[in-house]
């Protein structure tokens, strides 16, 4: 008996977050999931959103500030001794996946500020 290909609606959503888990793992799912939603209904602006990235202890904290100032086009502010930047900016899914893709990046979260 041949085993059946058909995805159930509950499975094909488990396989959509395994596949954005995997293409973006160092990001909060909740911050995901609240960018893909509200890029289906964006505008001509991508929306504003508090982020923060958390880094790796013992990073020179103004070559991690230098890079998310490039990445994102705004300053961000540094606490936690050098390991939690915080910027708000117009977050898009390119800007997520090039904060995700740095080294010394654990990880990265934010909150929607509005538009």
């Amino acid at each position: 008996m041949r085993k059946s290909n058909i995805l159930t609606p509950m499975s094909q959503i488990q396989e959509l977050r395994n596949v954005f888990h995997g293409l973006f793992p160092k990001v909060d799912p909740v911050l995901l999931n609240d960018l893909l939603l509200r890029e289906e209904q964006r505008s001509e602006h991508a929306p504003f959103y508090m982020v923060e990235v958390f880094t790796k202890h013992g990073i020179n904290s103004e070559s991690c500030k230098q890079h998310i100032t490039e990445t994102t086009g705004f300053v961000p502010m540094i606490y936690d001794k050098g390991t939690r930047y915080v910027t708000n900016i117009r977050l898009t899914l390119d800007i997520l996946k090039r904060l995700d893709d740095f080294d010394f990046v654990e990880e990265v979260t934010g909150d929607y500020a509005g538009t």
